[in-house]
């Protein structure tokens, strides 16, 4: 599990770093609408891993751990789930949104072969945060995990349904968050 965030966040930082291919006003603008949205459902994946560390002395960091989970706190695991759909990319999640506007402004500036290089990437990519997701839902183990049948604190609960509300319903009104990360671009640039 450690392993997996940890070359997420290199993937990640790859793509902060993608656009800096445009040198322009669009591009900062698609790292800043990146970081932030990267910023958010990461503070959710540590509001997870936290939770993880709360209710037991020790973060379960294999997959095998993880296995059946759905069946011990379905609540937690389809948010777990929607963060890591986020992450991925996949639409209409927050996470495809900034995939998107660093992908369009590294095809705006005419790096036609790297935009279809980064999307190959990131379709290999989701395979690993599927495979996770499999074994949360669809894996069976004869051994009953008991660290997730736990309550979470409510102060954890209250960061991650905000941020799994921001990446689940950032498609409706995108717009707002749009002309913020334009000011500042513009303030960068």
């Amino acid at each position: 599990m450690k392993r997996l965030l940890a070359y997420s966040t290199i993937a990640h930082t790859g793509f902060i770093l993608l656009g800096y291919f445009g040198n322009n006003p669009e591009s900062i603008k698609s790292i800043t609408f990146y970081i932030f949205i990267y910023l958010v459902l990461t503070l959710s994946i540590f509001c997870i891993i936290f939770s993880c560390l709360i209710t037991t002395k020790n973060f379960p960091k294999y997959i095998v751990k993880w296995t059946s989970s759905a069946l011990k706190n379905i609540i937690f695991i389809v948010s777990f789930t929607l963060i890591l759909f986020g992450i991925a990319g996949i639409p209409p999640l927050a996470g495809f949104f900034s995939k998107f506007f660093v992908i369009f402004s590294i095809i705006t500036q005419k790096f036609y072969i790297t935009g279809i290089i980064v999307v190959i990437f990131s379709g290999i990519a989701c395979y690993y945060y599927i495979r996770l997701i499999k074994s949360f839902f669809f894996n069976k183990t004869k051994k009953n995990y008991l660290w997730l049948a736990t309550k979470q604190t409510q102060s954890i609960e209250f960061l991650l349904g905000c941020s799994l509300f921001f990446n689940v319903f950032f498609f409706i009104k995108p717009n707002t968050f749009s002309m913020f990360c334009t000011i500042s671009s513009l303030a960068f640039f």
